[in-house]
């Protein structure tokens, strides 16, 4: 999409950029550069002679350039990258270009950028809302705890499949594995697996593959207490 135009008059150099570049840029994939069209709408070269990035956008193209009348020229922009853990799906990276040329009147051309972070985000609910990582706890007297019911969500936009690592001192019945794609949810069930310590704790953990922008692995901490009992059996 290009910008408004003027007529150059005399010997002067004109410059039409495009306005803006919206694009993507997704978790645990390279950015792809995009393209800025440079017109020269007057009667001598234009000449490109600087560029400032902004947002942790960059160019990638040698400076200064010169473009011919009546010539367009491009600009590869590439967007930052989108950092697992840090960013999330669906949030933006702002930033601008200033091109800085010989253009008679308006020696400056600023154009707004944007990036939007794709990527699976997932998260577990406990009954007490969505979040990740996310502490699970077990208590009772005299009796094994009940079990607890956990749903697992892809708040993203792309799909991520799991596959759970068994632990050691909970049982995970129903465990949800395979694909979850964007939006999607499963729910399963944990509790105590003991013989002889009343308290303990390990790190329910599911490993995730894809374009995925939450922390991973996705991790559940599970933690258990029987008070009243100096050995403990649960199964």
């Amino acid at each position: 999409m290009a910008g408004c135009g003027r007529l150059g008059f005399g010997s002067d150099a004109v410059a039409i950029v495009t306005p803006s570049i919206a694009v993507t840029t997704e978790c645990g994939v390279a950015p792809t550069p995009s393209e800025i069209e440079i017109t020269n709408d007057g009667t001598t070269a234009l000449v490109v002679q600087r560029v400032e990035a902004t947002g942790g956008f960059r160019v990638t193209d040698k400076l200064p350039f010169t473009v011919e009348p009546g010539a367009t020229r491009t600009l590869s922009v590439m967007p930052p990258a989108a950092v697992i853990g840090t960013d999330v799906s669906g949030s933006i990276k702002a930033g601008t270009l200033t091109l800085y040329t010989n253009d008679s009147e308006e020696p400056a051309h600023e154009i707004n950028l944007e990036a939007r972070v794709v990527g699976a985000q997932i998260a577990f609910d406990t009954g007490g809302g969505v979040s990740m990582p996310v502490t699970l706890t077990f208590s009772a007297t005299n009796a094994c705890p009940l079990f607890q019911g956990v749903t697992i969500h892809n708040k993203g936009d792309r799909p991520a499949t799991l596959s759970l690592t068994a632990p050691s001192s909970f049982v995970v019945s129903n465990a949800f594995a395979g694909t979850l794609d964007a939006g999607q949810s499963g729910s399963f069930q944990v509790r105590v697996l003991t013989s002889g310590p009343c308290t303990g704790s390990e790190a329910i953990s599911y490993a995730v593959t894809g374009s995925v922008c939450s922390s991973i692995p996705a991790v559940l901490d599970a933690t258990f207490a029987i008070t009243g009992a100096t050995s403990c059996s649960c199964s």
